[in-house]
């Protein structure tokens, strides 16, 4: 059962080295900066060229990510943690969203989940996130499954193939956080059993780590960012000991205490986290998450369970179905599992197990029963369970076709035992094969939707031939392997395809890595330099949150739970369809397709200078709405292919009496082939005409190009305007898109008007920024002079006693201390913070911490003595022989 060779500590030694030595190296290139995959550099931040959406790489889809949140929340408002407490600032308060919100309180930045959440504060800290969770997960999956007394072969491919399942390989924010700590946390429950797991001389021991593992499994687990996933995994961790204590029949009292108290310690480390969220969640708006949320995985999700990339790489073809996708499985795991159901051993472990698999299964598929019965459980009908479930059955189908493995190493020299499992090896296979045909057929639809798409150097039936091939292939070789009459080499060799399934399954996105982008610094100078104290409002490039990672205020926002307040503010500026969870600038759009936040910036730029606002940040050349003519938009009226060196004029007559001073045109560049510079020439009155210049290279494929002109020139409404067009030092034609008007085809052309605001202060290839030109200040108190060093400390000098008004956002916990006494704020225009000052000069200090956060601080701190406690406890004594 036990080999002794090599000896047991070098064999650990090599087994810890490969499970942190290997992501390493499948991360290598992007470690070494030749690719990158972080979509706040590459996408979403200020990056110079910005890309497409799923382009850039060997193949195209997103490079180990499917929702933006791996970007705008773990990485972004992670950086902000990591540089709080870096800075010996508890992460309490984000004053760099909306008009100010809870930071710890919204869960997903993960505030307390140190160490992990301050390698975020390294560059692309999303990767060095994900690599460091990997190892850890690797690492304490094998710790279970030798503390179960597995044999260490299983042990390592266990580690291994969790290491890089599928949530991993897909959901590199939020949701996968937790998922490296659950082996961890069951690790502990296991060497607290009386008859407890293998230690590593092969005697059983039940004392390893005490409660110290489950405590620090446990509470990692919910400090890890994401509320949902933890839950989820926590019923395993509950089921899983709630059955351990039925199975012992010695020491129960010992084993009951020990898992109290490992739980315990978990709540205490915790502690200041749930405090945090709990305490927020009154004041906050929590979206759907209020509601039932009983929908089903889609149709064409269950056969990409099996075979992930039978529909391409993350959103080929911009599949929708990518949304619903929380990690895969693959075949022979599953096949694995079904066959360990049939085996003997662990009865009662492998029928939990089994339960939980098909519970999860049900759920997804929206089983009405089945779906009833558990959304009995405490908020578990709130949770988007279709999409965060995979990891929980993923988890439970390892250790089923671990302890399966285990079964076939044990019988390799027993040719009677080997014959008698091959009939279950097979109805096990055949019901995979069900499975499959039951998913190709629900796949239908998508899958002849996507034959039509040819994107990448593979087309729609390379992927679904590959994949089956591949899936199928495994399954036929481990069925081949279990009759093979040398039953060591063949249960090794599984080993080896169980491990090379998921391991090359993880790679597939990581070929959608691309060049890294390189920051446009002139922007983001032009940032710091034109914010001032005030906040800004974007329409891109930079999302919501990501200004927070620069530490730039913005009223954009992109998250759940948000303040209730601010959101009642923005239904009653913006109106009620405003999008909630991520204010972006975009959305809602309006009849015309046009972003909301374009229009109401020229028609209400009031409301947003009540908040703050100074500063707009929009796409380069984005024209505001309600300027010039239409807008740029071609309504199907073809185009102009502009030749290099040849002229194109064109007479309009629509456009409103106004001074214009840069014009939008819409131009298309051939995927990006065309150059030069387009010279454009306006008369507005057949005489006194003006000279312009946009740049081809710096305008998207069928974008908006941004044209400045030498000064500002006067239209008067009715009277033409002739445009010349010239394209000069290009080795190519530029089209340029017409739209119907009623003289005929004529460019597809905005003018900007000089005389509005807001005021262009700044121009680049990436991005504009305009001016408002009355914010209201950060703060403010009648007949009194204001001024402030940081947003937390402010200075007035009053002739009388007055009001001072902060314009950040008021909730309990927040103090304030004016002259070293505490003071109260009271709630300013249902959202900001006011506080009474005194006459002559004054110093008010506010900050914030949620009510009984010193509790919470000292209950963390008992729990750090527990762990301690439970690790001393645990330490193993030397065996007496």
């Amino acid at each position: 059962m036990r080999d002794g060779a090599p000896p047991r500590r070098r064999r650990t030694a090599w087994h810890v080295a490969l499970l942190i030595a290997l992501p390493v190296l499948v991360h290598a290139p992007e470690l070494l900066g030749l690719v990158s995959s972080d979509p706040n550099t590459l996408f979403f931040g200020l990056s110079d060229p910005v890309r497409q959406w799923t382009q850039g790489g060997l193949i195209p889809g997103m490079p180990g990510w499917i929702d933006g949140c791996a970007g705008v929340i773990v990485e972004a408002l992670g950086r902000l943690v990591a540089r709080d407490w870096l800075h010996g600032i508890i992460p309490w308060w984000n004053p760099y969203n909306g008009v100010g919100m809870p930071l710890a309180g919204e869960y997903q930045p993960a505030a307390f989940f140190l160490p992990f959440v301050l390698l975020t504060a390294l560059p692309n800290g999303l990767l060095w996130m994900k690599l460091s969770l990997q190892i850890v997960a690797g690492l304490s999956t094998r710790g279970l499954l030798r503390a179960m007394g597995l044999r260490p072969a299983v042990a390592l491919a266990g580690g291994l193939v969790w290491a890089f399942n599928g949530s991993f390989a897909w959901a590199s924010d939020g949701p996968s956080e937790p998922l490296a700590f659950l082996p961890m946390a069951l690790m502990g429950i296991e060497r607290l059993r009386a008859r407890g797991g293998a230690s590593e001389d092969g005697r059983k021991d039940g004392r390893g780590g005490g409660w110290g593992w489950l405590g620090l499994g446990s509470a990692w687990m919910l400090l890890a960012g994401f509320p949902e996933t933890t839950y989820l995994l926590g019923l395993l961790v509950i089921g899983w000991a709630m059955l351990r204590i039925g199975q012992e029949t010695g020491r129960r009292t010992r084993l009951v205490t020990g898992i109290a108290l490992g739980g315990v310690t978990a709540l205490l480390l915790a502690a200041p986290q749930l405090l945090a969220f709990l305490s927020y969640l009154p004041d906050a708006f929590i979206g759907a998450h209020s509601g039932a949320n009983d929908t089903a995985l889609p149709r064409a999700g269950w056969i990409m369970l099996l075979f992930p990339y039978l529909n391409g790489p993350i959103f080929y073809g911009s599949a929708t179905v990518w949304w619903s996708m929380g990690g895969f499985y693959g075949v022979l795991l599953v096949w694995l599992a079904l066959l360990s159901l049939f085996l003997p051993g662990e009865r009662g472990l492998r029928l939990l197990l089994g339960a939980v698999v098909a519970a999860v299964t049900c759920k997804q598929a929206a089983l009405p029963g089945i779906t009833a019965l558990l959304d009995l459980l405490p908020g578990m009908r709130n949770i988007f369970f279709f999409r965060y479930a995979p990891p929980l059955a993923a988890f439970a189908l390892l250790v089923l076709a671990a302890l399966a493995l285990d079964h076939l190493l044990s019988i390799e020299a027993d040719p009677i035992r080997r014959r008698a499992i091959r009939r279950p090896a097979m109805v096990a296979a055949l019901a995979v094969l069900a499975a499959v045909l039951i998913g190709w057929q629900l796949d239908r639809t998508l899958r002849m939707a996507l034959l039509s798409v040819s994107d990448g150097p593979l087309g729609t039936t390379a992927y679904q031939a590959v994949s089956l091939l591949f899936g199928l292939g495994l399954l036929a070789a481990g069925l081949f392997l279990l009759t093979r009459p040398s039953g060591r080499r063949a249960a090794h060799a599984l080993l080896v395809l169980v491990v090379l399934e998921p391991l090359l399954l993880f790679c597939v996105p990581l070929l959608s890595t691309m060049q890294p982008s390189r920051p446009d610094t002139p922007l983001l100078h032009a940032l710091r330099a034109q914010i001032g104290q005030d906040r800004m409002v974007t329409i891109g490039p930079l999302p919501p949150n990501v200004n927070a990672a620069y530490g730039l205020r913005a009223i954009n926002h992109n998250g759940v739970p948000m303040p209730a307040a601010w959101i009642r503010r923005l239904r009653q500026d913006f109106g009620p369809d405003v999008d909630t969870l991520s204010f972006n600038g975009f959305s809602p759009f309006d009849a015309e397709g046009k972003p909301f936040l374009a229009d109401a910036l020229l028609h209400s730029r009031d409301r947003f200078e009540a908040l703050g606002v100074g500063l707009v940040l929009t796409p380069h050349g984005f024209p505001l709405a309600g300027r010039g003519q239409e807008g740029v938009s071609t309504q199907g009226a073809g185009g102009e292919a502009l030749i290099p060196g040849v002229e194109w004029n064109i007479e309009a007559t629509h456009f409103p009496a106004m001074s214009a001073d840069r014009a939008f045109l819409l131009v298309g560049t051939y995927a990006g082939r065309s150059d030069g510079t387009l010279l454009v020439r306006a008369c507005p009155d057949g005489a006194s005409c003006v000279d312009g210049v946009g740049s081809v290279s710096a305008t998207p494929d069928n974008g908006a190009m941004a044209i400045r002109f030498s000064r500002p020139f006067v239209v008067r409404a009715g009277i033409p305007v002739r445009f010349t067009f010239r394209l000069q030092d290009a080795h190519g034609p530029l089209m340029i898109w017409l739209r119907a008007a009623p003289w005929g085809p004529a460019p597809a052309l905005a003018l900007d008007d000089s005389t509005l605001m807001p005021r262009l202060v700044f121009s680049g290839p990436t991005g504009d920024l305009y001016r408002l030109p009355s914010p209201a200040p950060y703060a403010e108190a009648a007949g009194c002079r204001v001024s402030w060093s940081t947003l937390e400390t402010v200075r007035t000098e009053c002739a009388r006693p007055a009001k001072l008004i902060r314009r950040e956002l008021m909730m309990r916990g927040w103090r304030a201390r004016v002259n070293g006494v505490f003071v109260t704020p009271t709630t300013q225009d249902e959202l900001f913070q006011s506080v009474p000052v005194p006459a002559g000069p004054a110093i008010v200090r506010f900050s914030f911490a949620p009510p009984g956060a010193v509790l919470a601080l000292i209950g963390s701190c008992l729990g750090a003595v527990l762990l301690i406690a439970g690790f001393r406890g645990g330490r193993r004594h030397p065996a007496r022989s």
